[in-house]
């Protein structure tokens, strides 16, 4: 049987985790071994005791301390992570490699864990890059603008994709490792499973590679306080330091309408003084598929996994992100209007009207019902499998 090697570099939350979880599960039943390769000090405790998950840190970044702008394009977002800094760059990559030396892997499984892709490539260790639109971006040279509100011209794209090569090459070679003729080297080789639709792709008109559809996977456990026994209510996911997570608690608040906020985080004095007669705070994650049948609206800041799980529910949107990854998807959902979003970079944010508008619009809960009703026949369980042998036939030729 083989070893394999689920490795998470750069992002935040449990998003990037959560998907991975029946993967593991599916491979472990058939006698692979999977270790885990996480963050330092990420909140995975629960996880890891839930499904006795074997984990190891992976390298720690040092971040640049001073705001910088909003990333460009995946070049720009991985100067901004940490690939900037030519000397803690060469320390992340000695670590990474002596992490998959120690640990010997059949299969690296990478999600947005571009160090680990550049390891087992040096290595000749079988990878796979795995995850949404935003972690394995369009492989074109340079690949494209992240923010597609911009019309960016083709030169400053070229000129980050430069900077990028000139920044990460030297470091490569000093390491002992082959340079990168374009920042789509990165995922040269790998199998890329892109788990996610065409309308829930960060990136417009991607051409060359399948979709495999997205892996959802969500919390299980004691079910939530929903308010109301019917499906009438409304389910509210928000960080409490999201600028809108207040502006939100006061409009629902007013309304009559049921109301089920899962606050991650929250202390319980913040929770209870949030209660109103028509709203119930959790601050543990929920089971999402529960949650689509519960509900008929949903509000969040515009994670992935709980999108589409609401999406292919059938349930609309109203999306008030906190940052760029969360932006960008939620401004291709409203696009096709799937959805409405805020605007987070907007001064003065119209919440309210959004807020009424979604509650009222019959054309979006329309759109979002074919949406459903187009991927009904396609199962979580049907795209693990397929996952899966295609991990296992990637490990058994290592």
């Amino acid at each position: 049987m083989s070893r394999i090697l689920f490795c998470w570099e750069l992002g935040g939350g449990l998003g990037h985790l959560y998907p991975l979880v029946p993967l593991y599960l599916e491979l472990r039943n058939l006698g692979h071994e999977v270790l885990w390769v996480v963050p330092p000090g990420d909140n995975a405790e629960d996880l890891r005791t839930q499904y006795g998950l074997s984990m190891l840190w992976a390298p720690r970044w040092d971040r640049p301390r001073v705001p910088l702008p909003l990333s460009l394009n995946y070049s720009d977002n991985l100067l901004r992570n940490g690939y900037g800094c030519a000397g803690g760059l060469e320390v992340r990559l000695k670590e990474w490699r002596a992490l998959l030396d120690s640990h010997r892997p059949d299969l690296v499984v990478a999600d947005h864990a571009p160090s680990a892709l550049l390891a087992a490539m040096a290595m000749g260790v079988p990878r796979a890059a795995i995850g949404t639109g935003y972690t394995v971006p369009p492989l074109t040279r340079p690949i494209p603008g992240l923010q597609p509100w911009f019309d960016l011209p083709e030169g400053l794209l070229v000129q980050k994709e430069r900077k990028f090569l000139e920044t990460v090459n030297p470091v490569l070679e000093k390491v002992g490792w082959a340079p990168l003729s374009s920042v789509a080297d990165i995922f040269l080789g790998a199998e890329p499973l892109l788990c996610t639709y065409p309308e829930l792709d960060h990136y417009a008109n991607r051409s060359g590679m399948s979709y495999q559809g997205p892996i959802i996977h969500s919390a299980e456990g004691a079910k939530p306080p929903w308010p109301s026994d019917g499906g009438e209510n409304v389910f509210l996911s928000m960080a409490s330091y999201n600028r809108f997570f207040r502006p939100v608690i006061d409009i629902l608040g007013e309304t009559d309408l049921p109301v089920l906020a899962f606050i991650p985080g929250i202390a319980d004095k913040d929770r209870h003084a949030l209660v109103r007669r028509n709203l119930r705070v959790t601050c543990r994650p929920v089971d999402l598929r529960d949650v689509g049948n519960r509900c008929f609206l949903a509000v969040t800041h515009g994670g992935f996994n709980t999108n589409a799980l609401m999406l292919l529910a059938g349930i609309p949107l109203l999306i008030c992100p906190q940052q760029l990854e969360q932006t960008v998807l939620a401004h291709r959902i409203a696009g096709q209007g799937l959805c409405l979003m805020v605007n987070p970079y907007g001064p003065q944010p119209d919440l309210r009207s959004k807020m009424e508008a979604i509650l009222s619009s019959r054309e979006i809960a329309g759109r979002v019902r074919a949406l459903a009703d187009r991927y009904a026949t396609s199962t979580t369980r049907e795209r693990v499998l397929g996952i899966v042998e295609k991990c296992v036939t990637l490990a058994g030729s290592s």
